[in-house]
């Protein structure tokens, strides 16, 4: 039996009935397939330990980072701490500095009210004896004047009269910066105060040969103000008018208009250079004055004239052109029963700054049931003034029919307290005095400085209050 060949063994089935050559293919293949395959896991291996060292060095760099940042914190914390320690000490410093100069401007306000003390005494009183020693020798009391010794007492008064002013002035503006400049405001025509100051510098003006007009209407034109100071403003203006007038007239007028009443100086004089205006107002100004002989004063006048018309709750303004004249202008509330309130509050809002104290404005309206019958002007002020409603201290007034204003140094926490004690109280008066049930009480109100730092202010917050707790009932 011959031996088989290689041939003829692949070409033999093996025992599962495929070919030999089959079973050798498939092999070498795997054998083949197999570095591919280790291949693959080494890679798949490799890969996932290049994760994973590369999340390590995350983390790692993460760490990093939070201990650079917690420790710049660190830094800038300690950075903080030191400023606020240092800004601490600064505004501890700063502290004690101001304590120290409120305390020295107490000092020196102390100081200058003496001065002004011993100045209004001790000039005041020799410039008194100087005047009434001057009169009895003008009038020939000693006997008769020469004209020569006419002359000479004529520039004495002159000059008495004129330290006299300066004195005036110099104390006014201590008073005007010390806000202790009292008025005392009483209903005045304004009409016949600006012809008595024209009619006192008439001969002043005559002397210069100028004419002196005034234009005044026939009827009353009332403001509410201190006579004497809206007379020192009238005098200034009409006496700066003529001082600076060398031909043709100086003209005053006054006239009721939309927004009160104005009072206007106006004069054909030198004028005023534009650039000059803005500092017409301000203290020891005197514009254009020149060295030598002319026109002298402290430079006070117009300070003072614009604070009373401020004081007055008013306005003053200028226009003027060089060698064309300069008019002043100053308007003040016209006369009113509620311009006579709105100064009570304007007064009891400088005393309340002054003290650094409270002040509360109340407005109270109190409506009568149907039928109730009697004078009901006289029920409603029943309401606020009997059974001890309003303290001594307060204010109370009628603001027209059905309301009360009522002014009381009263902080604005107990403000809630006393309107409830307030509305139990106008019930019960008026069911024990006035036999009336069924009264409702309303009640706004305002507070300085919370609420507000002028009448005005205050005046519309408390309608506002007002007005919002009628819609809430």
């Amino acid at each position: 039996m011959p031996a088989p060949t290689a041939k003829s063994t692949i070409a033999r089935p093996s025992r599962f009935g495929r070919p030999r050559e089959s079973w050798l293919r498939r092999r070498a293949e795997a054998y083949e397939s197999r570095p591919t395959f280790i291949v693959s896991v080494a890679k798949n291996r490799l890969l996932t330990l290049a994760r994973l060292l590369g999340s390590a060095v995350e983390r790692w760099q993460t760490e990093e980072v939070l201990r650079q940042s917690e420790e710049e914190l660190r830094r800038h914390r300690a950075h903080l701490e030191e400023l606020v320690e240092a800004r601490t000490a600064e505004l501890r410093d700063a502290n004690d500095r101001l304590r120290t100069e409120v305390l020295e401007r107490r000092k020196a306000e102390r100081l200058k009210d003496e001065f002004v003390s011993v100045v209004s005494h001790e000039l005041r009183t020799p410039l008194a004896i100087t005047r009434e020693g001057i009169a009895l020798l003008r009038d020939g009391i000693p006997g008769a004047l020469t004209e020569k010794q006419a002359k000479v007492l004529a520039t004495l008064e002159s000059n008495v009269d004129r330290l006299a002013r300066i004195i005036n002035d110099l104390l006014d503006i201590s008073k005007i910066e010390a806000g202790r400049m009292s008025l005392i405001k009483e209903r005045l025509n304004l009409s016949a105060l600006l012809r008595q100051a024209a009619s006192a510098l008439e001969p002043l003006a005559r002397q210069k040969g100028i004419a002196l007009l005034t234009d005044t209407p026939a009827a009353p034109v009332e403001v509410y103000g201190d006579a004497d100071r809206l007379m020192q403003v009238l005098t200034n203006l009409i006496d700066n008018a003529i001082k600076f007038t060398n031909c043709g007239q100086v003209s005053v007028a006054v006239r009721d208009g939309e927004n009160g009443v104005c009072c206007e100086v106006a004069d054909t004089g030198v004028g005023i250079a534009e650039a000059d205006l803005p500092r017409l107002f301000h203290k020891f100004v005197q514009i254009g004055r020149k060295p030598g002989a002319g026109h002298k004063g402290t430079g006070l006048g117009l300070v003072i004239a614009k604070n009373i018309v401020e004081l007055h709750r008013g306005s003053i303004t200028v226009a003027s052109e060089p060698n064309r004249g300069t008019t002043f202008r100053f308007t003040l509330p016209r006369y009113s029963e509620e311009e006579v309130l709105l100064n009570q509050v304007a007064d009891r809002l400088a005393a309340a700054r002054q003290k650094q104290g409270n002040l509360t404005l109340f407005l109270i309206r109190v409506e009568l049931p149907a039928g109730a019958g009697g004078d009901e002007t006289w029920l409603r002020r029943l309401a606020v003034e009997s059974n001890g409603l309003v303290r001594g201290s307060d204010f109370a007034a009628s603001r027209g029919p059905g309301e009360v204003l009522v002014l009381a140094d009263i902080e604005p926490a107990l403000v809630p307290a006393v309107r409830e004690r307030w509305q139990r109280q106008i019930a019960r008066d008026f069911a024990q005095l006035a036999g009336v049930t069924g009264v409702q009480t309303r009640i706004g109100h305002a507070s300085f400085p919370t609420d507000g730092s002028t009448a005005e202010q205050l005046l519309a917050k408390a309608e506002k209050a007002f007005a919002n707790a009628a819609q809430n009932e």
